[in-house]
């Protein structure tokens, strides 16, 4: 009796595991699937900074990774770059992005919180910090 007791507790936990799992790794696509719109500012290694805006697109991947496609305009010029993000836990999203453009790569965290994102861009050619909102 307490074999078949304690088979039948250890499948409702085994179940109830994969369910708080599945639906968080839900709401980890939902939290940044779609166009997020938004702008900052770029520092560049020589010190120059430039106001940019920039248009993102959150695709979900297998598991908790997200590619990134983003198109960012400043005064003097508009580029394109990709990113492959992982959730890092909670809201949070780390990864590495590339500008085939100008060969720039570097690392990238984004913090959502609700309906709007913290984005941060490193490499050595230089740094963003970007506000998006969807």
């Amino acid at each position: 009796m307490r074999v078949r007791l304690f088979k039948a507790a250890f499948f409702c936990v085994l179940v109830s595991t994969n369910l708080v799992l599945f639906t968080e790794a839900s709401r980890s696509e939902d939290l940044l699937s779609g166009f997020w719109n938004g702008g900052g500012t770029v520092v560049y290694a020589s010190g120059d900074r430039e106001r940019a805006r920039c248009r993102a697109h959150y695709s979900p991947g297998s598991g908790n990774h997200v590619s990134v496609v983003a198109t960012c305009a400043t005064p003097s010029g508009s580029v394109t770059q990709t990113a492959h993000l992982r959730r890092s836990g909670g809201g949070r999203y780390t990864g590495t992005f590339f500008n085939e453009q100008f060969s720039v790569s570097g690392t990238i965290q984004v913090i959502v919180n609700g309906s709007s994102q913290l984005v941060r861009l490193i490499s050595k050619s230089g740094s963003a910090v970007l506000t998006l909102n969807r």
